[in-house]
């Protein structure tokens, strides 16, 4: 598994999501999921001009590039993506002018995003045989808290652990074919200050987790009395392959492996 440092990632990230709209990573020769608004559809922005665009029987998908002089239109990128009466999810490919072809699962949402800036993926890296993009560009939507062309939904509900001194509660649920991302928020009950490692922490046996982040690695002890500070919690997030489990249940690789969260010096917590 891929335990990943990107908080600097964040800012960036929260700055282009704010200033374009919701971002979509698409990934070539992958189908990627474009949550369109069910009551407003929503404006998708193509990284390159459009040549064509397949058939689509459940959506109205038109562009909305200036008319140059003589009244056709050039460098079209942009275009409104509305569902029709009866709608269903269904598969629509913009080929670029350059060639390329993205193909985008669109889904009718009710509260879906309303302007999508689509950027190509250009990450090479692999996980064994396989590319990591898809992962990447679920996790980049869990940093920034956003649809980003992915089922999403909201939670709150105790998550089973093998960690006595950890409470994980599950807050967030994104989907996408063979992915899975969570994102936990988690704090420390116990009595002494822990030091997280996410390369040892396994969801499921034999564990799907490809990829893990969190906002903080050390945590002191939550107060015996009073509201829960943020130096005692954190927010975890895994992207795992496959199908989603009916509950998610934590534990730690391995015997051989080191442990996901070590005991630092203790603490009597502050009582407030």
């Amino acid at each position: 598994m891929k335990a990943l440092n990107i908080s600097l990632m964040v800012i960036g990230l929260a700055v282009s999501a704010a200033a374009k709209g919701a971002v979509v990573i698409a990934v070539p020769n992958q189908e990627t999921q474009i949550a369109v608004n069910a009551e407003l559809g929503s404006i998708l922005q193509l990284p390159s001009p459009v040549k064509t665009i397949t058939p689509s029987q459940y959506f109205s998908i038109q562009d909305v590039g200036a008319p140059a002089e003589g009244g056709s239109k050039t460098d079209v990128r942009a275009f409104q993506v509305k569902p029709v009466p009866g709608a269903q999810s269904e598969s629509v490919t913009f080929v670029l002018a350059s060639g390329r072809a993205l193909a985008l699962r669109l889904m009718v949402t009710a509260g879906g995003e309303k302007f999508y800036d689509i950027q190509v993926d250009t990450v090479t890296r692999r996980y064994g045989s396989k590319f990591l993009a898809a992962e990447m560009a679920m996790m980049r939507s869990m940093l920034v808290d956003e649809v980003g062309g992915f089922a999403r939904e909201l939670t709150d509900e105790k998550v089973d652990t093998e960690f006595p001194d950890l409470v994980f509660r599950l807050s967030r649920v994104y989907a996408a074919t063979d992915l899975v991302g969570y994102v936990f928020k988690v704090k420390n009950t116990g009595r002494n200050t822990l030091e997280l490692n996410l390369s040892a922490l396994a969801l499921g046996r034999p564990s799907r987790a490809a990829l893990a982040q969190s906002d903080k690695l050390h945590l002191e002890a939550c107060p015996l009395l009073g509201a829960p500070t943020e130096a005692c919690q954190t927010a975890i997030r895994l992207v795992i392959r496959g199908p989603k489990p009916v509950r998610p249940v934590f534990g730690a690789l391995g015997s051989g492996a080191p442990p996901f969260a070590k005991a630092g010096s203790p603490s009597t917590g502050d009582l407030k």
